[in-house]
């Protein structure tokens, strides 16, 4: 996800000694499909309901 457009996951492989990226591989992006879309914005305005009533922390 870039951002907060919602409009799916960015994915990048690399490999890294631990401190360092080695190399970089391939790269892509999965689209959210109507359905997840719609779960993750109801779960956002949940979580924001939670957090006004101070119940997140």
């Amino acid at each position: 996800m870039s951002g907060t457009s919602m409009d799916g996951v960015d994915i990048a492989l690399v490999e890294t000694d631990g401190e360092s990226v080695v190399t970089f591989g391939a790269t892509g992006f999965q689209p959210y499909s109507d359905e997840d879309r719609a779960l993750l914005r109801a779960a956002l305005d949940e979580a924001a309901g939670l957090e006004a009533r101070g119940a997140a922390s």
